[in-house]
């Protein structure tokens, strides 16, 4: 759109005649005609703000010099020179005020001072009631197309303060507020499914926010009310990815919610359809033992087996691997087996709880993976905040800028907030290890008691051999003694395997 910008300073100076110019004598240019904007000059207000901000200016009838020319130069596209006037720009007007202060919003969204903007239009939004304001409106049209994606990228920070204030504004609306509430809300199961309906189809938070609803209907056992949501919402848009590790985390996921109804061949098929070159195929594997161990499946657990307990995966974190070994061995009779299981489990393990504690106890934990979003967004913000900060330095320099003061505490903060997203991915692999030598233990008494009652077997069905069993808890020196073990040949080595297996299967009887 091309307007001719036309402002009306004062009469006098536009019809002064000749005996103004006596007056000016030598000067090359007057005060008057260096702030006005050239009468015929042709602008191209591309974007509905500006023409809100052109239309708001003319309505005003403003008249300071320096706020012309701060709007000529926004006009003009010259986005940095604007920028670098906004300080010297004071007026008591409230009705000036509000305009100029959405035109400093304007200019840092067009200079991608991304967190800087955030931290500014919400003190707009929650302070002046900005976002129901006509330059309010305009300037969401704007900043409103893809902003969960703008927001993901920026990777904003939001302080615990700023998420209370922006408690206040879940009313209002607002496009871009409707991302922002969503963006905080990833982790709030009760609230994360009143913002699904909030966004668009395609929308990337959308389906961050339907996986944590998801994830809260299972815990609940509400399981048919995820099966609809991860249907209607979740489904069509990650089906349609070609990335291999979001497809993948999909199937990952309908697993772990079949599973959880107990349909386990389902649950395999779709552990299955999870390949070899995915990240996320180790840990399908793993997680795939148990729906074998459910249905009995032991042939395709010693098979997955053979594999997971290879050398290789020694340095990788699997304590379930361990445990699911240990049941499907102790069902099979396979106690020596069965042994040196716990051996290793303790030898392997006690590497990663020594690491855990170290981490847990350190300023500055290692991070874990690369997958976490959370401390991805931390670590990105990071690093764009320290470019954003040089930026308005060399704009506004740093004793009168006015967005410093926030920016400076958010980086303070975000630093402690990124330590605890650390830590909090190792307090999770400690309750796994927890919660696995928990059940190594159970393990480890029922192996106890089935030799036992194999011992009394043994002997009332007169054999030679004999158990010796040492003592109920976690050991280096935990182990079985065949006193004859390799004594027996031929035939009466296969009668005797098969008279310890039938004991073995009707110990529990």
């Amino acid at each position: 759109m091309k307007i001719i910008l036309f402002f009306i300073v004062s009469t006098q100076a536009l019809f002064a005649g000749v005996g103004t110019d006596l007056l000016i004598k030598d000067q090359k240019s007057s005060t008057i005609q260096k702030n006005m904007i050239i009468q015929n000059n042709v602008l191209k207000l591309d974007d509905v703000y500006l023409v809100q901000a052109y239309g708001s200016l003319r309505a005003l009838n403003i008249k300071d010099p320096k706020i012309l020319d701060f709007f000529n130069l926004i006009f003009s596209k010259k986005y940095k020179l604007a920028f670098g006037q906004v300080t010297d720009l004071n007026t008591k007007n409230m009705a000036q005020a509000k305009l100029v202060n959405s035109s400093k919003l304007y200019l840092l969204w067009k200079l991608g001072l991304k967190q800087s903007f955030f931290n500014t239009w919400l003190k707009a939004a929650t302070n002046e009631n900005f976002l129901n304001t006509e330059l309010g409106v305009a300037l969401d049209q704007i900043i409103s197309k893809n902003a969960s994606q703008w927001i993901i990228d920026s990777a904003l920070y939001v302080s615990e303060t700023q998420k209370k204030q922006l408690k206040l504004l879940e009313l209002e609306n607002s496009n871009f507020n409707y991302s922002i509430q969503a963006y905080i809300h990833l982790r709030t199961r009760k609230k994360a499914l009143n913002w699904i309906g909030k966004l668009l189809p395609n929308d990337p938070l959308r389906t961050m926010l339907a996986r944590t609803v998801i994830i809260d209907m299972a815990i609940k056992n509400e399981l048919s009310s995820a099966a609809k949501i991860l249907k209607e919402v979740y489904e069509p848009v990650i089906l349609a990815q070609t990335d291999i590790e979001r497809i993948s985390g999909y199937y990952l996921f309908v697993a772990r919610l079949l599973y959880q109804a107990k349909a386990y061949d389902a649950a395999n098929e779709y552990y299955r359809l999870i390949p070899h070159e995915s990240k996320k195929f180790l840990q399908a594997r793993t997680e795939s033992l148990w729906t074998s161990m459910r249905i009995g499946d032991y042939s395709t657990i010693l098979g997955e087996l053979k594999s997971l307990e290879q050398s290789m995966f020694n340095d990788r974190f699997l304590p379930e691997v361990y445990l699911v070994s240990s049941m499907a061995n102790l069902q099979l009779c396979q106690f020596e087996k069965v042994s040196s299981i716990f051996t290793k489990f303790i030898k392997v393990n006690k590497v990663f709880a020594k690491e855990i504690a170290t981490n847990l106890s350190s300023s500055k934990p290692k991070r874990l993976g690369e997958d976490d979003f959370f401390i991805n967004q931390l670590l990105k913000s990071q690093t764009q905040a320290k470019q954003e900060r040089k930026s308005l330095v060399k704009l506004l320099g740093e004793t009168q800028n006015e967005f410093l003061k926030i920016f400076d505490s958010q980086t303070l903060e975000r630093d402690v907030k990124l330590v605890s997203e650390i830590k909090r991915t190792w307090k999770n692999r400690e309750k796994i290890l927890t919660a696995t030598l928990r059940k190594m233990r159970f393990v480890k008494v029922e192996y106890l008691s089935t030799m036992r009652r194999m011992k009394h077997k043994l002997l009332s069905h007169k054999f030679n051999d004999s158990v010796s069993t040492l003592t109920s808890s976690i050991d280096k020196s935990d182990k079985l003694e065949f006193k004859y073990d390799g004594v027996l040949f031929g035939d009466e080595l296969f009668h005797y395997r098969s008279r310890i297996q039938n004991l073995c299967l009707q110990a529990g009887k």
